[in-house]
């Protein structure tokens, strides 16, 4: 039993995320219980696994896909991970009418009799996820009276469960996040402060005259209120889902934020938005929800959401943060029984007006083909955590990224999405690098204790490694050759890139990370015996290949360069039997942060667009910009002005897993950072987080 005293914190894995009745990130329901993902959860050190049997209104109680959940729920079992079953799980969906007549309870009810019946060594039942969610931004009216059914259903269907297994339990989850406000939205803010509450003040038969939003209920016209009264069923176990945006801020001056924030209320406009960025004093804070539902209700807690947004150290910072409020608050008396981190194979995010995006949970499973998913940083973080109580991330312990060659093109985009996303960097010059030097590169290593080390050092114009070979390769093989002797010495990984200028051209389809190496120019040769030396040194290495970069504030970048001539009325003549692939630099360094913060190693592709002729990506890029195709006139290679050979053909492909999102939705974002007003120096400055803070962002996509 996970709530007797004196028993360990235990480890649980969320609900995988669901459309429609499906695992969205996987493809099948029940993913997250498929043979081999049973044992990977056992791995981890997870003792429960949050499962979502999909139910819908139209389905029968006789109606499921038993042989499948036979074979899924069994995996659980045998692998010694106790399951907790959700039959509903809808929010982030349009409501489903059904879910207004009151009928729609005794249907559900009979599902969870039949279900219960064939499963009856399954104890802990969470039969509609966080009720309130799916229901709290529709009309009073329709909102009070689908969570009064929802409530109704998860009634019934506890006592239906009930009648095959007595003393089968429910755990009730509902998001805890507190609302905060501007004075001028106080009463708003009191509002939806009680109103975070009603699902379990409704459960536990504790919504009368007295309660501060009867008032509310009755205007909304709420009946069967006597009913929960009269027969409460209150959790044996209080869920609270606690994200990174749980915590809301209402601002009145609605103009400072954007439009997908906007509410309504009457006359009054304001905003709505995550409090953690907002600045609202006490927000994000885990020891505060957890005290405040205990002192509310006295029942023992789950976190049963822990979700950090989609930057891998958000997560884990998160689930460290969880963690601590879970077992401090333990020790004062507090029974919190578990902590759940979300969605262990990953789920798709959709925020306003945007395609979804997939986010990693503990794996990673964007492999390609038969690939088995990629344990990330929360899959370390969570092993941590069931074997020692703690996190050993050196990201948690104050220790930063060394950036070295903080000027250049690659550079100068890592330093601003590490900036960006509040992960302390030092930068080291290329200019303050000596190669030669390897005494003074380990006294840089033992004085600034990076957890990694990141090289964008090297020189990447490629006609000019042709006419001086000798500053290429002390630029492109003697630094990162010197970076990886000290870094293997001091323990500390190494990123470092490479190009697709490795291959010789002759293939017919995209290079893997397998492919021959045959390198047809000075650079392309260099970049292969660096890549040789730093992965026969250092196996822990992390290799990232890659291509034609771009990015929305880059001056040196093809994107760049072309527009800037297109806009000066120049005819811009690009390769048109020249194929490659692009590379957004925000995109990229995004991944490859996160790469190094799970610590990966080896050779990456990462790159952006499918393959295409220089040329071609030219006219993409100039009309996004709002330029027409025409300024660019495709040319063949023989008559540009370069000196170097280039590969006819240096597509990248990956056959670990594609990484960054594709090339429209980088064009889109592109235009749209193109199309944005300058930030000026002060307010950049305002905006930039602490090392240490927590970001909320919109993941890419």
């Amino acid at each position: 039993m996970v709530t007797v005293p004196g028993s360990p914190l235990e480890l649980w894995g969320g609900l995988e995320c669901t459309r429609d009745g499906v695992a969205v990130d996987r493809g099948d329901p029940g993913a997250a219980a498929r043979p081999p993902d049973a044992a990977r959860l056992a791995g981890l050190g997870l003792t429960t696994q949050r499962c979502v049997v999909p139910w819908r209104s139209d389905r029968s109680a006789g109606v499921a896909p038993w042989d499948r959940l036979d074979d899924h729920l069994g995996q659980l079992r045998e692998a010694m991970v106790r399951p907790v079953v959700t039959f509903v799980q809808d929010h982030g969906t349009p409501l489903d009418p059904s879910w207004l007549a009151w009928d729609t309870a005794a249907r559900l009810a009979d599902f969870a009799a039949a279900f219960a019946a064939r499963y009856p060594w399954i104890d802990i039942y969470t039969p509609i996820d966080a009720p309130l969610v799916g229901v709290r931004r529709l009309d009073d009216a329709t909102s009070v009276r689908a969570l009064l059914v929802r409530c109704l259903a998860v009634h019934q269907a506890m006592r239906a469960v009930r009648a095959a297994r007595p003393h089968a339990r429910l755990l009730q989850t509902e998001d805890a996040g507190r609302t905060y406000g501007t004075r001028a939205l106080r009463r708003r803010v009191a509002f939806e402060n009680h109103r975070r509450w009603l699902t379990v003040d409704l459960l536990c038969g504790r919504v009368d005259a007295r309660h501060p939003l009867a008032a509310y209920l009755d205007r909304a016209g709420a009946d069967r209120l006597d009913a929960f009264r009269e027969r409460p069923s209150p959790p044996d176990l209080l869920g609270l889902d606690f994200h990174l945006t749980s915590d809301r801020q209402l601002d009145d001056e609605w103009q400072n934020h954007p439009a997908a924030s906007h509410r309504h209320l009457g006359a009054i406009t304001y905003a709505d938005v995550p409090a953690v960025t907002a600045g609202a004093r006490g927000a994000g804070s885990h020891a505060r929800v957890i005290g405040e539902a205990w002192t509310r209700y006295g029942i023992p807690l789950v976190l049963s959401d822990v979700h950090g947004g989609a930057y891998r150290e958000d997560q884990v910072r998160w689930l460290a943060q969880a963690w601590k409020a879970a077992d401090t608050a333990r020790r004062h008396g507090v029974a919190v029984a578990a902590v759940t981190i979300s969605s262990p194979f990953g789920a798709l995010t959709a925020p306003p007006e945007r395609p979804a995006t997939y986010v990693p949970g503990a794996f990673d499973v964007r492999g390609s083909g038969q690939r088995a998913p990629r344990p990330t940083a929360v899959a370390a973080a969570a092993t941590d955590l069931a074997r020692h109580g703690a996190i050993r991330h050196p990201l948690l312990h104050d220790r930063p990224i060394l950036l070295v060659g903080s000027g250049g093109l690659l550079g100068t985009a890592c330093r601003r999405r590490a900036d960006a996303r509040g992960l302390a960097i030092v930068a080291c010059p290329h200019a303050a690098l000596d190669a030669a030097n390897p005494a003074a590169l380990a006294a840089t290593l033992h004085m600034v204790r990076p957890w990694v080390v990141v090289n964008t050092a090297g020189r990447t114009d490629i006609d000019d490694a042709e006419l001086d070979p000798v500053r290429c390769r002390t630029a492109n093989v003697d630094v990162p050759l010197a970076l990886v002797r000290a870094c293997a010495a001091a323990g500390v990984p190494l990123v470092t890139f490479s190009s697709d200028q490795v291959f010789d051209g002759q293939a017919q389809r995209p290079y893997g990370e397998t492919a021959p190496l045959g390198p047809v120019n000075v650079y392309g040769r260099a970049q292969a015996r660096a890549e040789q030396w730093v992965r026969s040194l250092d196996p822990r290495a992390l290799v990232v290949r890659t291509s034609a970069c771009f990015g929305p504030d880059d001056a040196r970048g093809f994107a760049a360069t072309l527009l800037a001539q297109a806009r000066s009325g120049q005819v811009v003549r690009m390769a048109s039997d020249v194929v490659v692939t692009a590379t957004y630099l925000p995109d990229l360094m995004d991944a490859v942060l996160d790469l190094a913060i799970d610590g990966a190693s080896g050779v990456w592709h990462l790159t952006s667009s499918d393959p295409a002729p220089w040329s071609e990506l030219g006219a993409q890029v100039a009309a996004c910009a709002g330029l027409d195709r025409a300024v660019v006139r495709p040319t063949p290679a023989s008559r540009l002005p370069w000196t170097a050979p280039r590969p006819a053909y240096s597509a990248l492909t990956s056959h670990r897993a594609m990484l960054l999102p594709g090339f429209d939705s980088v064009l889109a974002r592109f235009a749209a950072a193109l199309s944005a007003p300058p930030v000026e120096p002060e307010a950049a400055h305002a905006t930039r987080r602490h090392p240490g803070a927590m970001s909320a962002p919109d993941p890419p996509g």
